[in-house]
């Protein structure tokens, strides 16, 4: 019997360290976790949401690939990478970090337990969130209700005064990646 890989959505944030090399090691790190067929948005810069005072801008991201097992076991792996790159495993939920990985999305599928919920309790009222998946996966429909992410991103921004005070593309501060490097997807 062949198993069907979960396809997942995953939002990436940082705002210590150099998220972008964090992003990139953490991509390998879940690929490695076995992972698969990983496309990684674009990286958007926005402000501090609910986070200490002074908090520097983070970096956001979405990435959807296939996993292969059951979603607690993505959790699991989601949490060991955030540790290993430097994240305490006791931490606040509205602090500063160098990486937090969430799980948005497992299909269509909805989950309410104790450690996950899917899909993401806030994506819908998040444009960090919602941009990032846009850009990857416009079209994928979010229960209840299966309005598609893209959907969801166009009725937020029409409710949010200046979004680009909010988001906006994450400065080019490096050369970009050469192209004998390999593709993410």
């Amino acid at each position: 019997m062949t198993h069907t890989p979960n396809r997942v959505a995953l939002g990436l944030g940082a705002n210590l360290g150099d998220p972008p090399a964090t992003f990139m090691r953490a991509v390998e790190l879940l690929a490695a976790g076995g992972f698969e067929k990983a496309v990684l948005s674009p990286l958007y810069q926005t402000v501090p949401v609910e986070c200490e005072p002074g908090a520097p801008p983070f970096c956001n991201a979405a990435l959807t690939g296939d996993w292969p097992g059951g979603i607690a076991a993505l959790l699991d792996l989601c949490q060991a990478i955030e540790r290993q790159l430097g994240r305490p495993a006791a931490h606040l939920s509205r602090e500063s970090r160098p990486i937090d990985i969430d799980i948005l999305l497992a299909g269509e599928r909805v989950v309410s337990s104790p450690r996950l919920r899917l899909p993401h309790p806030r994506l819908r009222r998040r444009l960090f969130v919602l941009i990032p998946l846009r850009d990857i996966a416009p079209d994928w429909p979010v229960p209840p209700g299966r309005q598609t992410v893209a959907a969801l991103c166009e009725r937020l921004l029409r409710r949010t005064p200046a979004p680009g005070a909010v988001i906006q593309p994450w400065p080019a501060t490096r050369p970009p990646q050469d192209a004998a490097s390999p593709p993410m997807a």
